[in-house]
């Protein structure tokens, strides 16, 4: 309907449901606008060829407007002229985002030929090993990975999914405590050890313990969700409905939050 800005129709305007006769444009003339930002990094580039930090932020501000290709392309003109793993890491993300996986793989292997602590590659050759079932590879690079990088996050996320790979739960269960007590504001570490604890203790209200620790600290839908579960779990009906009547509040167009609301009427 067209209306009135009252949402009445407007007088003197006719509507015909047939077909209509019209003298078509043959031709348009389009002129593309580049990025503001390509456009100054370009020009710089042409007046500066041997900066070889240009090629890089020319690649990364095409990345970042969703232009894989033309991002390839200029780092393997700078690749060609400065041959440096700045270039193939960069490249990584650029075949990453444009989806060539092929390239990607061929990419990767280059970079751990020539120089195997790159961590992109090393990762790389760790999962590989993980889905080749080649455990005793994979302890042995998950180590060198440790022993390079340290065991902060990334170290514990590889290797607690060694460790569930191997079936080495009680490795893994350790990992994992490790992991919440290091960083207790990561949802993923706060779900496993939720899950563990409820396995260990077949208890959901300790479970829900630990979620309603973290929702203390941050606002998250997915947590939100897995908490109540394990409020109704634990027969904690009263509590379960406290914690919706939150999130309704935090999220009111969550169609899904007033779905559970109807689903649960019985308790």
């Amino acid at each position: 309907r067209i209306t009135d800005q009252n949402g009445q129709p407007l007088p003197g305007l006719k509507v015909s449901a047939g077909p209509q006769d019209y003298t078509p444009q043959t031709s348009i003339e389009h002129t593309g606008i580049d990025h503001p930002v390509e456009q100054y990094l370009k020009a710089l580039l042409n007046q500066n060829p041997d900066h070889y930090e240009l090629y890089l932020m020319l690649a990364t501000a095409y990345m970042r407007n969703d232009k894989a290709t033309e991002a390839e392309l200029i780092l393997k003109d700078g690749l060609a002229k400065f041959p440096n793993m700045l270039f193939k890491n960069q490249l990584y993300e650029a075949y990453t985002r444009g989806e060539k996986h092929d390239d990607l793989r061929v990419l990767v292997e280059q970079i751990y030929d020539e120089d195997n602590t790159n961590f992109l590659a090393l990762t790389n050759q760790i999962v590989k090993a993980i889905s080749n079932q080649n455990y005793d590879k994979a302890e042995k690079l998950v180590g060198d990975f440790r022993q390079l990088f340290g065991d902060g996050k990334d170290y514990l996320d590889i290797d607690i999914q060694l460790q569930s790979k191997k079936k080495n739960f009680e490795g893994m269960f350790a990992l994992v405590d490790k992991a919440y007590d290091s960083y207790p504001n990561c949802l993923d570490y706060v779900a496993s050890k939720s899950i563990i604890t409820v396995l260990q203790t077949k208890d959901p209200k300790q479970g829900a313990k630990l979620f309603e620790k973290y929702l203390r600290r941050n606002a998250s839908k997915s947590a939100f969700a897995s908490y109540r579960q394990l409020l109704l779990q634990s027969g904690q009906v009263s509590e379960w409905e406290d914690v919706l009547d939150d999130a309704i509040e935090m999220w009111p167009s969550d169609a899904n939050l007033y779905y559970e609301t109807v689903s649960y009427t019985h308790l």
